[in-house]
């Protein structure tokens, strides 16, 4: 009733809807019937600038009534650029300051950044085993694929054909296979939701540099390790074959 109220334009004072979310929020919208919508409604905030985060932190510290500036503010800024300046990381990374904070008593002197940056450095990992989803994870080495083949600038057709190349149904590996029920196309919109790509006009793109890292270096088929009896050497595991953008 309220989403028809809102697509009609059927209520008696000024109305703003705000919504957040990836970039499918606009399509997840229209599909919920909301389609009179202004042309640049959508904005797309992505990752910030080295300025914005130098503000960030400088302002972060001054909420909380500690020095602008000392040795550990270049390294914060270094842990900013390793998680790709994305927002997400940007708090993890002060979240973990702040515990260290928290550890020396407020004695800016005895800040250990080595452990902020474990801290944050867990964090990131933490965010992104969470934006795997089941789909993603049963499907973990078509999903590496994929990602290891993709570029910034390619569109969603192209994309979809990465998914469809690399799918294998004939697999005796079921982490080849789309997850049950989906087609190529449902794949690209369910990595695009969990925010692995992003759309941006008729171009897709990674909104997080680091999370496509992390995907290649995870979910990615690994020559199995085995021991001789004289030392240690790589075997390719039967069970666990080469990608497909490795031949």
């Amino acid at each position: 009733m309220v989403l028809r109220k809102l697509h009609a334009q059927d209520y008696a004072a000024p109305v703003m809807v705000l919504v957040a979310g990836l970039s499918d929020t606009i399509e997840t919208a229209e599909r919920l019937g909301i389609s009179r919508r202004a042309v640049r409604a959508g904005h797309s905030l992505g990752a910030l600038a080295d300025d914005d985060v130098r503000d960030l932190v400088d302002r972060w510290c001054a909420h909380y009534g500690l020095p602008k500036s000392g040795p550990w503010e270049a390294a914060m800024l270094e842990l900013a650029e390793t998680g790709s300046f994305w927002p997400a990381h940007v708090h993890n990374s002060l979240a973990a300051f702040a515990e260290e904070i928290v550890r020396v008593t407020g004695d800016m002197g005895c800040v250990d950044m080595a452990r902020v940056a474990t801290g944050a450095h867990e964090r990131r990992q933490e965010y992104y085993e969470a934006r795997m989803s089941g789909e993603m994870k049963r499907s973990r080495l078509l999903l590496g694929a994929v990602m290891a083949d993709f570029e910034d600038g390619l569109d969603e057709g192209e994309v979809v054909n990465l998914v469809n190349r690399h799918a294998d149904p004939a697999s005796d590996d079921v982490r080849w296979h789309l997850p049950e029920g989906m087609g190529t196309g449902d794949y690209y919109r369910h990595i695009l939701h969990r925010g692995a790509i992003q759309e941006d006009g008729m171009r897709v793109g990674t909104p997080i540099p680091s999370f496509r890292r992390w995907i290649i270096e995870n979910c990615t088929a690994r020559p199995k390790v085995v021991s001789d009896g004289c030392g240690i050497s790589a075997l390719p595991d039967r069970q666990n074959p080469p990608p497909h953008f490795d031949d």
